[in-house]
């Protein structure tokens, strides 16, 4: 299982956010509480995606740096 872990800022300071690979979809924790999970969108053209409303506001601060953890580089896996 492919884990990545960074910070992202949050209305209460940058927190922890780790994310794992769990098959077609990755799970997503913030501050060690799961906010849910998110997926390559087909029909979005390979776009993040999400149904889990906790999670929404904050799929553009993981997609930024998680398409740059897939290069391996700064992340701890």
């Amino acid at each position: 299982m492919e884990r990545y872990v960074f910070d992202i800022p949050t209305i209460d300071g940058d927190q922890q956010l780790i994310v794992e690979n769990g098959g077609d979809c990755y799970m997503v924790n913030l501050a060690g509480r799961h906010i849910g999970s998110m997926w390559r969108d087909e029909d979005r053209g390979l776009q993040w995606n999400t149904l889990d409303e906790s999670l929404t506001p904050h799929l553009w601060d993981i997609a930024s740096p998680l398409s740059e953890a897939f290069s391996r580089k700064g992340f701890r896996c």
